[in-house]
Parts: C-alpha cells; structure tokens; sequence
C-alpha cells in the first residue's frame, strides 16, 4: 500500500518517530532509575534500622554491665555510665520509629521491643536501689537475680531484633541486586540508543531513497524533453514531487502543441504563400518581357514595382524557414 504523504509529512514523521520513541526510551529509563534509586534507599534506610537495634541491643547489655560493675565496685563513674546508656535508648527508639516509616511491617516488632526494653529498665532501677540500700557482699545474690530477670526479658527482645533483620533483609535490595539493577539501568541505555539510532537511519534511507528515485525521473524526463522523447508516465501521488511533474508533464504537452502549430505554420508558410508568390513573381517576370502584350512606361513601373515586393516577401520566406531549419 502506497502513502501519499507530502514531504513536509515525511519530514515530520522523519523527525517526529524517533522523537517519540525516544521520550519512551526516557520515560522507561526514568522509571527504572527510579526503582533503582527507591530501592538503594530502602537498602540504606534497612541497613540504618539494622544498626541501630543493634545499638538499642548494645545499650542495654553495657548499662546491665555497667550496673553490676557499680555494685561490686560502687565506681560513680560505672553508675554514670549506666545512666548514659539507659539515656541513649529513647533517642536511637525516636530514629528508628522514624526510619520505620518506609518499613511499616517491622513497627509491631519496635512495639514489643519498647515493652521489653521497658520492663528491662524497671529490673535494672530496682536492682540499683537495692545495691545502694546494701553492702558489697548482698552483690552477688544481686547480680545473679538481675541476671535471671533480664534473661526473661532480653531474649524475646534479642528475638525481635533478629526479626527485624530478617524482614529488613526481605524487603531491602543487596548488593548484587542493586549492582544487577544497574546492568539493566545501563543495558536499557544502550539499548535504546542503538535502537534510535538504527531507526532513524532506517527511516532517513527510505524516505531519501523514495525522493531521490522521483526526483531522478524528473530529471529523466528533462533530459527526454530535451531529445524531443516520449516522457515517462507521471508520477504516482499526491505530494509536492508529483505535482511538480505533473506540471512539468502539462508544460511538456503545452510545448508540444506549440511545436505543432509552429510547425503548421511553416507548412503553411511553405506551401500556402511561397509557392503562389513563386508563381505570382514567374508571371510577373514574364509580364515585363512582354508575353502578354506591350506594356507603356507606367505599367512596366508598376509591374517592376509589384515584382520587387514579391521578391521581398519570398526572401523573408525563405529567411524563415532557413531560421527553422538552424533551430532544428
């Protein structure tokens, strides 16, 4: 099926195609850098949670040592670093609550985490009280109930750490994804330049070879004018190049009509007007020598008179047709 497209369509298809799927191409490649740069954030967002339960895990274990470490040495700096770590734990729970926001499935686990934190606190606040009411040596039955009671409540804390992590690692990227999630970002790139770039040259090659092949039949066609040639046929279409031959085809026939009746003209000339006036001067000739009859002063000027007019005009006849003959 042929398109009669002008060239100004073709021109803009020519521009217009690779355009659009160019802003495809963009539009894919921003949606897939997108994703990669949602997903490395998740991943930093999952590693920041990963290390900061640690850090709530951490807290807990050094105020629990520092606490038993002032009972036995009743150090005040043991105590104030006891008090240090307990003060640390809000802080690292108000981040991770907000870090938790991209991480909505691991709030209940921070939950049960604040509960066992809680209770923790409570064991380690009631054991201070009670190695500032004592002696060194009630330490001993101290430590080992602190230890027991925090047992209860720092293993299903360190549970939920644990799952926290797993969950975190669940939904988070690793490296290998990130890096495999780049090939693709980078594989698209290139992809889709390749495929601009071949579309473009396959478009600009066949609307170049569909004009130039037209445009070598109009110059065919001058070149048969030329040599007085039968045209080629016209040219199939609507768009600019086959209006032009069509034109050029109406002005070839318009010439070649001209041509004809100039040529029915010298005929005309030839045959219609020379021959009767190389007759009319034969008997002219003959009518001043006297073959038909005497002539006085005044005809014989007048018949030399008629003769040299007649000469004159067969000799722009024959002027004529030589000027015809050298245009040939």
């Amino acid at each position: 099926m042929r398109f009669n497209w002008k060239l100004s369509h073709k021109g803009i298809i020519l521009v217009s195609v690779p355009l659009v799927f160019e802003l495809i191409f963009v539009l894919a490649l921003a949606g897939l850098l997108k994703h990669a740069e949602h997903k490395a954030w998740t991943s930093k967002k999952g590693k920041e949670i990963v290390v900061r339960v640690g850090n709530w895990s951490k807290h807990l274990i050094e105020a629990h040592v520092m606490l038993v470490n002032y009972g036995f040495m009743h150090d005040p700096a043991a105590l104030l670093a006891y008090e240090r770590r307990l003060a640390q734990i809000p802080e690292v729970e108000k981040k991770l609550r907000v870090l938790a926001e991209d991480f909505p499935q691991v709030v209940p686990n921070l939950d049960r985490m604040q509960e066992y934190n809680r209770r923790m606190v409570i064991i380690m606040e009631e054991s201070r009280h009670a190695i500032e009411g004592g002696g060194t040596m009630r330490m001993i039955p101290i430590a080992r109930r602190i230890f027991v009671q925090m047992k209860t409540s720092y293993q299903p804390f360190m549970h939920e750490v644990e799952d926290i992590t797993q969950q975190v690692h669940k939904f988070s990227a690793s490296d290998a994804e990130e890096k495999r999630t780049m090939d693709i970002v980078w594989a698209v790139l290139v992809a889709g330049i390749a495929f601009n770039i071949v579309l473009t040259i396959v478009l600009a090659i066949f609307f170049s070879k569909g004009i130039t092949s037209r445009l070598s039949v109009l110059v065919d066609n001058t070149i048969k004018m030329k040599e007085r040639k039968p045209l080629s046929a016209p040219i199939a279409g609507t768009d600019e190049i086959a209006e032009l031959d069509r034109v050029f085809h109406e002005m070839a026939d318009a010439l070649g009509r001209a041509e004809r009746q100039k040529q029915d003209f010298v005929s005309m000339i030839s045959h219609d007007l020379r021959s009767p006036l190389t007759a009319l001067q034969t008997t002219l000739a003959m009518a001043n020598k006297g073959s038909y009859g005497q002539l006085n002063d005044k005809g014989k000027k007048r018949i030399e008179a008629a003769e040299a007019s007649v000469e004159r005009l067969i000799k722009l006849i024959n002027e004529l047709l030589d000027i015809e003959k050298m245009e040939a």
